[in-house]
Formats: C-alpha cells, sequence, structure tokens
C-alpha cells in the first residue's frame, strides 16, 4: 500500500535520502517522489524540467505502517505519515490507481498537448487525457493547467504541463 509521508517544502530529496538510509530493505519496497515534467523557456527556446507535483509530499509503499512510523521518528529532519488519530491513512486505492495511471508506474505525469475549441479544452494526447472535468485553470503562456482533486482526504489544487497546440 502507498502512504504519505509528510516533510518541510524544499526538503523532499533529502528526506528521501535520509529515510533510504535509516528503514531497514525489508520494512517498505519503495520510496518516491512524484513529479511532472514542465516546459520552461531557457532564452529562445523550450527545455522540459521535473518539478514537484506534490510539494511537501513524498510516497512510500510499504505493507508496514508502524514500523515505517518508529523509523521516521527518528529523522534528524521533520517528517511524518499521515494519519487520523491513531491509525494510519493509506493512499486510498482509487488515487493510487489515478496516480499510477498519471505516471505510467513510473514517478513522472509527462506533458499533456491539448486545444480550445467553443472555450472548452480537449487534450488529444498525454495523461490529462479523459481529465478535462477537473481542469479549473489553463495558463496557455506558461503551459500549465491547475487541476482540483480531492486527495488524501483533502481539496488540492495541482499543477501539470499542458501544451495548448490549437485555438478555434
Amino acid at each position: 500500500m502507498w502512504y504519505v509521508v509528510w516533510t518541510v517544502t524544499g526538503k523532499e530529496e533529502s528526506a528521501r535520502t535520509e529515510i533510504g538510509k535509516m528503514l531497514p530493505q525489508e520494512s517498505y519496497s519503495r520510496c518516491f517522489i512524484p513529479k511532472r515534467k514542465e516546459s520552461r523557456k531557457r532564452g529562445t527556446e523550450r527545455i522540459k524540467v521535473d518539478r514537484i507535483l506534490f510539494p511537501g509530499y513524498l510516497f512510500i509503499e510499504t505493507d508496514d505502517a508502524e514500523t515505517v512510523f518508529f523509523y521516521l521518528k527518528k529523522l534528524p529532519q521533520y517528517a511524518k505519515l499521515l494519519r487520523a488519530g491513531e491509525d494510519f491513512i493509506p493512499v486510498a486505492p482509487e488515487e493510487e490507481a489515478w496516480l499510477r495511471k498519471l505516471m505510467k508506474n513510473g514517478e513522472t505525469v509527462e506533458i499533456s498537448v491539448g486545444m480550445i475549441a467553443n472555450q472548452t479544452i480537449r487534450v488529444t494526447e498525454g495523461p490529462l487525457q479523459g481529465m478535462e472535468g477537473f481542469i479549473r485553470r489553463v495558463d496557455r503562456h506558461k503551459r500549465k493547467a491547475w487541476l482540483r482533486l480531492e486527495m488524501f482526504g483533502r481539496t488540492l489544487d495541482v499543477c501539470m504541463g499542458l501544451e495548448i497546440v490549437e485555438k478555434k
């Protein structure tokens, strides 16, 4: 099961490194930080860069949340499993399936391509295809889309790469 680990925003990579050093290998199968590709302008050309999809969060795949919690308490930097009361809350199966679809079982969400026709966004290729109903805002200049999602028991606005190639 996937569990969400909260840490200080900007310290996700160092938290993942520390988790890899501290946790016994048999207590978890992987620890990862979901990322998204983003198109940035550098001079006259566009480059693709990776950005963290959920700043301040990383994910750990484990069947032993108690052991993971025990070791996370020993980390020198602040990191903790999300939980409700005394129970650790795994990522809901539908949220995990959705994230796996977006990341194609990797760790990075690629840039989608779409068009605007009659004030309606239609994604023609990429991971956001079929998810047009979640898109709340598009910045064509920066090639980004913001989606409103229910995740981790709350509503999140998540930014993802979306290149609009045509407007009718």
